[in-house]
């Protein structure tokens, strides 16, 4: 910066979110049942580049911010028989890295904390709409609508997002 400090710059999981999203287009039977059941076409798992995480057994979602994936989100939805069934455990989503912190793999800093989901598809439109959720976002983006959510559940909005909207029209 101007002042000649080192700032540190987030980490991209682009790598890791282009392997979850190779090992999802390779399980025709959880693509199946996530068309079937949440409505995703196979086009906009590609076009939104969703994976499917191993390690967590969990449907993943990356978030870009300025270009990069600053972190990648892996939700269980309910429902999903490959998945383990209808019945979703409390913690439905997860950071990426919280099941590699539990095996001693110290997680990126700031990964986990809220952020915003499809905002940079949204970011130049003058009209919003504010999903609940990922799994939500998803399909009202593959309708063709300017949406974006939140990670960390309701709870997770943050009062400075606010002022990257005050010239546009939000619908929540």
């Amino acid at each position: 910066d101007a002042l000649g400090l080192q700032v540190a710059q987030p980490w991209d999981l682009r790598d890791e979110a282009e392997e979850c999203h190779a090992r999802l287009m390779g399980l025709d039977l959880l693509l199946d049942e996530l068309q079937s059941v949440r409505g995703w076409t196979r086009e906009t798992m590609e076009s939104m580049m969703i994976g499917y995480d191993d390690v967590s057994h969990r449907v993943t979602f990356p978030i870009v911010e300025h270009g990069i994936v600053a972190d990648v989100r892996c939700y269980l939805p309910g429902g999903i028989l490959s998945l383990g069934g209808a019945i979703a455990p409390e913690s439905k989503n997860l950071p990426w890295y919280a099941q590699r912190f539990a095996r001693g793999q110290k997680p990126p800093i700031n990964h986990g904390k809220p952020r915003l989901y499809n905002w940079e598809a949204c970011k130049d439109l003058d009209t919003v709409i504010a999903a609940e959720g990922e799994p939500d976002c998803v399909l009202a983006a593959q309708d063709g609508l300017p949406v974006f959510t939140w990670t960390c559940g309701c709870d997770g909005w943050r009062a400075h997002w606010a002022d990257q909207m005050r010239a546009k029209h939000v619908f929540i």
